[in-house]
């Protein structure tokens, strides 16, 4: 029945999150060690790479059988699941009063609705082309990365598009934009990473790291951090977009969005997690598994927090890199880890939500 009610939902375009309240705040408050699970939670739907969206109230995700699922931060309970129509990989995003939320969709009829929360409908919707990476609001614009390499500006009151830059050189936009004052940074997986006006679409600088880009770009104070699919990490200024450093594995991996923190916790495909300095690149520590590392590390405090795709999450010294604590999952890691609300909130495949707190 529910299957039913659910296709019955997709196919009048129909959503069902309605919570009579907002979303509540963003917030990284980190649980304390050691760590005790808290819930459990079934999605009912696979994960795409981007992490979870915690607020001081609630868990948010997205699920690639198009929903998404509304989780009280505390109990674990659903209290909202929207069908969305199509697969909901990317990034969320919110409106500053937890009202809206902002969902990418990735197939072929993709784009970006903006959805009321409190009051359970819809406010715009627009069907300009799949949105796989997700989308980021920057003040009055939600800018949207399409998988067809353009990128858009829409009106966070309409949806009408305010900007376009179209595809350069065929480029497709698989990493996620990530906002940088009122401005945004975007990638390609030509290698193309990009600084953007968010109201305008004015750039204010271009440079290329020399390799696909599929991981979203971290921001942090001065510098942005770009990871590539074959090997690499760059740091870039963010005034001027000019290379401060570059590191290239010999082989040609897949690298993780860059986790800052006293340390720049990093996770590659070969299995391992190093860490790197943030002023030079040069390498602090390497820890290296039996699973490959898809998804971005988490700085717990002092520790870094990393799940693996031989189903562990693994907990290392942030100094040092040796390991702390480790715990069997039920299922491999491919998605982001999320902090805040003083939860760690992992997604499991093939379709868990796991929020561990600080144990009692």
């Amino acid at each position: 029945m529910r299957r039913l009610l659910l296709l019955g939902l997709a196919l009048a375009g129909c959503s069902s999150i309605q919570l009579g309240a907002p979303l509540g705040a963003p917030t990284a408050e980190a649980p304390s060690f050691p760590l005790g699970l808290l819930w459990e939670r079934d999605a009912d739907g696979a994960f795409g790479p981007s992490a979870a969206r915690v607020t001081d109230r609630y868990v948010v995700v997205g699920t690639r059988n198009g929903e998404v699922v509304v989780i009280d931060r505390e109990t674990g309970r659903v209290e909202g699941t929207g069908e969305f129509g199509d697969s909901v990989e990317g990034q969320l995003a919110t409106s500053p009063d937890g009202e809206t939320l902002y969902v990418p969709t990735a197939e072929r009829r993709g784009g970006v609705e903006a959805y009321d929360v409190r009051r359970g409908r819809r406010q715009w919707r627009w069907r300009g082309g799949a949105v796989q990476a997700g989308v980021a609001r920057v003040e009055e614009t939600v800018v949207v990365g399409t998988l067809d390499g353009r990128v858009l500006g829409l009106d966070v009151a309409t949806g009408d598009e305010r900007w376009e830059r179209p595809a350069t050189d065929n480029a497709q936009i698989h990493a996620a934009p990530q906002p940088l004052g009122a401005d945004v940074v975007v990638a390609d997986d030509a290698g193309r990473v990009v600084r953007l006006d968010a109201a305008t679409g004015a750039e204010r600088w271009a440079v290329g790291v020399g390799g696909p880009v599929y991981a979203a770009p971290a921001v942090a104070g001065d510098a942005v951090y770009v990871s590539t699919t074959r090997g690499g990490v760059t740091r870039l200024d963010a005034a001027t977009g000019a290379v401060v450093w570059q590191t290239q594995d010999d082989d040609p991996l897949r690298v993780t969005t860059v986790a800052p923190g006293p340390s720049l916790a990093v996770g590659f495909s070969d299995g391992s997690v190093r860490a790197l300095d943030p002023a030079t690149g040069a390498e602090r520590w390497r820890v290296v598994g039996d699973g490959n590392v898809t998804g971005e590390p988490a700085w717990v405090g002092d520790r870094v927090v990393f799940g693996t795709l031989d189903k562990r999450l693994v907990v290392v010294d942030g100094a040092t890199g040796r390991e702390e604590w480790s715990t069997e999952l039920r299922g491999r890691v491919k998605s982001a880890l999320a902090v805040g609300g003083g939860l760690l909130v992992v997604l499991v495949e093939p379709r868990h939500v796991v929020a561990f707190h600080t144990a009692p």
